[in-house]
Formats: structure tokens, C-alpha cells, sequence
């Protein structure tokens, strides 16, 4: 309860600061900027190793929230995105040198791709495919969805994968979360 009324005064100060700084903030740029913000602080928390809760150390460095210029609304950097799918990646690499037998399943869907947005695209696509709609065009329609700033997705999907690491205790690293 405590880390919850924590985000909300940070998200009310963040939307007082907006309207200070002569935005009005109410609306969905204001939104879009306080749920980017919390995405920059999750990680900017873990980057110091985590929390108390048993979860493995993070080697992340950290995260500067950053704003795109000339849009409007506020996204998730694309250094932060960039450090939290670093993480991912070291996190399934020490992984798969772990556990031989997955390599190969760790390595199609995590460490052949260069972003999260790939590495999410493939997953969906391969356990949504079908006879009539094949996997590599609902990957190419996953990857137009994840590349559209109207729709914020990747932001989105950012936020749930911090939100579920902070709460889920069975949860103890990014990428199997």
C-alpha cells in the first residue's frame, strides 16, 4: 500500500509540474508522461541490484528519462527501453550456458533479436499462427503495432513487464517475468 500511494504522489506531483510549467496537465500527454516516468523509476530502482525480496542483482546502469521531441507525449526512452532488454538478454544468456538443453529455445526467442519489440513480436507470432495466417506476417503485424507512437504499446508493455517484476514474488529476474 505504501509503494502505491508513493506512485501516486509522485504521478500528482509530476501532473503539478506539468501544469506549473503552463501544460494543463490533465489529458493523455500528461498521462502518457507520468506512466513513462514510472517506467524510468522501476528502473532506475532496480538498477541498483533490486529490492529485499530475494530477486537476483540487476546489472543495469542507470536509466535518464528522456521525452520525444515534437510528439506530444511522453514514451519511455529508447536508452531505458535499451538497458531494461540488455538486462534481458545477459539475464537469458547467463541462462542458457546454465542450462545447455534450452540454448537453442533461448536463443530464437531472446538472443537472435536485436530489440524487445522482436523478441516480443516472434513469441506472439509463434503461439498465435494458424494455416491461414502464418507466423511471420503476424510478426510483421506485431512489429507495425510495436513501432506505432500513436498507440503507445511499447510503453505499455514496458510498464507491465516492471509492474509484474515489482509485484510478483515468484518473479526474480526481468526475463522471466
Amino acid at each position: 500500500r505504501a509503494s502505491r500511494r508513493t506512485s501516486e504522489s509522485r504521478e500528482e506531483s509530476f501532473a503539478a509540474t506539468m501544469e506549473e510549467a503552463g501544460g494543463h496537465g490533465r489529458g493523455p500527454s500528461a498521462r502518457a508522461k507520468a506512466r513513462a516516468m514510472r517506467v524510468a523509476q522501476h528502473l532506475q530502482a532496480y538498477s541498483d541490484g533490486g529490492d529485499a525480496s530475494g530477486r537476483e542483482s540487476v546489472e543495469m546502469r542507470r536509466p535518464e528519462p528522456e521525452w520525444e521531441a515534437g510528439t506530444g507525449t511522453g514514451t519511455v526512452s529508447s536508452v531505458s527501453a535499451s538497458h531494461l532488454w540488455a538486462t534481458i538478454r545477459e539475464e537469458v544468456d547467463r541462462d542458457s550456458r546454465a542450462e545447455p538443453m534450452l540454448a537453442s529455445f533461448f536463443y530464437s526467442t531472446v538472443l537472435a533479436h536485436q530489440t524487445i519489440e522482436e523478441s516480443l513480436a516472434f513469441i506472439l507470432a509463434n503461439k498465435l499462427h494458424c494455416n491461414v495466417l502464418p507466423a511471420t506476417q503476424l510478426m510483421q503485424l506485431f512489429l507495425e503495432v510495436f513501432s506505432s507512437e500513436e498507440l503507445e504499446v511499447k510503453s505499455g508493455f514496458l510498464a507491465d513487464l516492471l509492474a509484474t517484476f515489482d509485484r510478483d514474488p515468484a518473479c526474480k529476474k526481468y526475463s522471466t517475468c
